[in-house]
């Protein structure tokens, strides 16, 4: 719900910054390793969003992919999870260098 909430504060924000009155679509980017549930958060925008300026906004969720790189062979890549071996040289030293992403991307507005 906070995540929900924060994103709201934002599209606040930059209504009092830009000076439109209402958004049709708002546009999210959300990393698959991430914490941010898509689903529950569609939810949460739909439940603060009410009686505000993005009370008929409809909520787009961008995917973002994960990808690691491995310090031991130079593995430059894409993961599955936050703990796994690099698929090049098997070594557990993968770091994940992407994928756990949540932020505004774009706001359709008038």
């Amino acid at each position: 719900m906070s995540l929900a909430e924060n994103l709201l504060a934002l599209i606040e924000e930059e209504s009092r910054k830009q000076g439109f009155r209402c958004v049709h679509t708002v546009t999210v980017a959300i990393g698959v390793l991430g914490p941010v549930e898509p689903m529950a958060l569609q939810f949460c925008f739909a439940a603060v969003a009410r009686g505000t300026i993005a009370h008929k906004a409809r909520l787009q969720i961008e995917t973002v992919p994960a990808n690691g790189f491995c310090p031991d062979c130079g593995y430059t890549g894409s993961v599955t999870e936050w703990h796994q071996d690099c698929p090049r040289c098997a070594l557990a030293n993968l770091v994940v260098t992407g994928g756990d992403d949540f932020f505004l991307t774009g706001l359709e507005v008038i």
